[in-house]
């Protein structure tokens, strides 16, 4: 696909990696800029958003997080919200082993919306029959993670490793408690004053 361009594939990656910095992980336009730092034709894009789409991932979740919410879920309702394209979503949540940990999976995708969209945080009210404060949300974005959960008045809380460390915020895209580490949560949860 870019054999005809005088750069290699390590070149492509820095500067993806660079725009990520610079823009976050979930920015939309990561080809477009890409394609205009290296001058490569717009056609490229497509050809690049294919492949990003057709990729079988190869991730693993963070120690201890299978059994975590292997016990959490004998307390509480679990539901996993994500963004992004569907097909793309479903291959990391398979890679992942999440298919079968939570009561309720929602990819934006699937309802035409992207976070911090009312109606996702609605669809879960709805699913779990339960609202306001009596709704947890964890996430890891202040970007987008926060702001619609924090307007329904869920209870959130942000895992704060890498990037999103840095990355100040106001209310209401900020998270009402922070951990380091995901597999905190639970003792966050089980402990007599958990906040």
């Amino acid at each position: 696909m870019f054999d005809h361009y005088d750069f290699s594939v390590s070149t492509i990656m820095v500067e993806l990696e660079s725009i990520m910095q610079q823009k976050g992980p979930s920015y939309p336009y990561m080809f477009n800029d890409l394609t205009d730092r290296l001058k490569m034709d717009k056609c490229t894009v497509s050809n690049m958003v294919q492949v990003f789409i057709d990729h079988r991932p190869t991730l693993k979740c963070y120690p201890g997080v299978h059994p975590m919410l292997g016990r959490l879920r004998k307390k509480f309702k679990l539901g996993l919200l994500t963004d992004g394209r569907l097909a793309v979503q479903q291959r990391k949540i398979r890679a992942l082993g999440l298919e079968t940990e939570f009561d309720e999976i929602l990819c934006s995708d699937m309802m035409g919306l992207e976070k911090p969209a009312n109606e996702l945080f609605e669809w879960f009210e709805g699913k779990f029959e339960i609202a306001g404060q009596s709704m947890m949300y964890v996430g890891d974005n202040p970007r987008k993670d926060f702001f619609g959960a924090n307007l329904r008045d869920w209870t959130t809380v942000g895992v704060v490793p890498g990037e999103n460390q840095i990355f100040d915020c106001e209310p209401p895209f900020k998270s009402c408690f922070e951990t380091s580490s995901i597999v905190d949560l639970e003792k966050m949860l089980i402990s007599d004053n958990p906040f």
